[in-house]
């Protein structure tokens, strides 16, 4: 008996662990929010449970302006905090069942299960002007660029992702800190 107590516990353990690794490597470990695998299983969660309950579903890519210059100039340590700071400030701004990941360095993506691209807008819009009164670290400014896009299938979500990122590229080429749509 004691064997079998001792064997399922050290199971339990075992799968506990298991869990909390799986956990850690679906999170971004600085942000603290999904990273890119993260936002992917999240994602096929998401069309499973909800299938077509979540379209329109709007994606949303938020590129950090000139965050090289952050790091060259004030280091990766205030580099760090900006990147904190960011992801906190758009996860306190987001209603609940809106999905923030990091997707790599000053990049994070939105997405917004049954939100239209005009909806998501005006969400990125009111975002940008809460960060403009951020009080960031090292007194610094800073910025971001949107880029928005709408799927309105399971299949179109791959395409939304690419096509919000090309907008927060256009929205970068334009002049930075502003919000683009790729439907505009």
């Amino acid at each position: 008996v004691w064997e079998s107590w001792t064997v399922h516990g050290r199971l339990r353990l075992s799968m506990k662990r298991s869990r909390a690794l799986e956990k850690m490597a679906l999170r971004d470990p600085l942000t603290r929010v999904a990273n890119r695998d993260g936002l992917n299983r999240a994602l096929e969660l998401l069309l499973q449970v909800q299938g077509d309950m979540s379209f329109p579903l709007s994606v949303v890519f938020v590129d950090a302006d000139h965050f090289k210059r952050v790091n060259d100039e004030h280091g990766h340590e205030v580099g760090d905090q900006v990147l904190v700071l960011l992801a906190r400030t758009l996860r306190a701004n987001l209603p609940r069942d809106d999905l923030l990941a990091r997707w790599g360095g000053e990049e994070f993506v939105i997405v917004m299960p049954q939100t239209p691209a005009e909806e998501a807008v005006a969400v990125a819009e009111r975002l940008r002007q809460v960060l403009a009164r951020v009080e960031w670290p090292a007194g610094l400014k800073v910025t971001a660029s949107w880029g928005v896009a709408q799927a309105v299938t399971a299949t179109d979500v791959d395409h939304a992702l690419r096509a919000a990122d090309q907008a927060m590229y256009r929205a970068k080429h334009e002049g930075r800190d502003r919000v683009i749509s790729a439907s505009a």
